[in-house]
C-alpha cells in the first residue's frame, strides 16, 4: 500500500468532487485520520473475506502439519469450495463531517490507482 499525504488526498478529493458538502448537513468541515507518520490512515474491512483468510490458514496448517482427524496425519485435505467472491473493498479511506459526524467510505486501491497509476 502506498503513502498518501493528507495534501495529496485534499488534492485528489477537490480535483475529482470539485468540493463537496455533507450530505447531511450541508457543512465542508472534512476530517481525515492521519497514521503514525501524517499520511492518511486507511482501514481494513472485516467483511465475508476474513472467512476465507481464516480457512485459507486453517488448511495451510493442515497440509503442512497433516490432519488429525481420528488421529490419521495422513488424511486427505478436504477442499473448500467458496461460496461468496472476493470482497471488493478489502481497504477504505474514511473521511468524517467534523460538523455532524457523518462517515464516507473511498475505496483505497481505486484512489491508489488513480494517484499513481498502481494498485
Amino acid at each position: 500500500m502506498a503513502d498518501i499525504t493528507i495534501e495529496q488526498w485534499t488534492e485528489y478529493l477537490n480535483q475529482k468532487t470539485h468540493g463537496f458538502s455533507c450530505p447531511i448537513c450541508g457543512e465542508q468541515k472534512w476530517q481525515t485520520q492521519p497514521d503514525n507518520n501524517g499520511n492518511v490512515c486507511d482501514v481494513k474491512i472485516l467483511d465475508h473475506s476474513f472467512e476465507n483468510e481464516l480457512e485459507d490458514a486453517f488448511q495451510s496448517a493442515i497440509d503442512l502439519y497433516g490432519s488429525v482427524k481420528n488421529g490419521d496425519p495422513e488424511t486427505p485435505p478436504v477442499e473448500t469450495v467458496r461460496e461468496r467472491p472476493v470482497s471488493l473493498l478489502k481497504s477504505v479511506i474514511v473521511i468524517r463531517c467534523g460538523h455532524c459526524g457523518w462517515i464516507g467510505t473511498f475505496d483505497r486501491a481505486f484512489v491508489e490507482k488513480e494517484m499513481f497509476g498502481h494498485e
